[in-house]
């Protein structure tokens, strides 16, 4: 979460302290957010998505069905990356 909210921040135009005023936190809040040392409260995510022009599940980086083949590309690209593989040696199986 904490890259997704820098680079929303980033493409609105808002410093860490500007989105820090405008959603009524301090900036040293947002910058730990923002470096993975802290996550917001469950009822502080709507404030943010509100003020970032953004649903919550894009902010938590829940999938959208549309998303599913790139979500899966990004997962065994971090697969392979940690097991020091080709990403082509990765499989991922999904069982209903």
């Amino acid at each position: 979460m904490a890259r997704r909210l820098r680079r929303l921040r980033k493409q609105n135009g808002f410093s860490q302290g500007a989105l820090a005023e405008r959603i009524g936190v301090s900036k040293p809040t947002v910058w730990a957010w923002e470096h993975g040392r802290a996550r917001p409260q469950d009822g502080r995510m709507k404030v943010i998505a509100s003020a970032l022009g953004t649903s919550i599940d894009e902010l938590e980086g829940l999938p959208r069905k549309d998303d599913l083949a790139f979500v899966m590309t990004q997962y065994r690209d971090q697969i392979a990356a940690h097991f020091n593989v080709a990403p082509s040696k990765v499989r991922i199986v999904i069982e209903f």
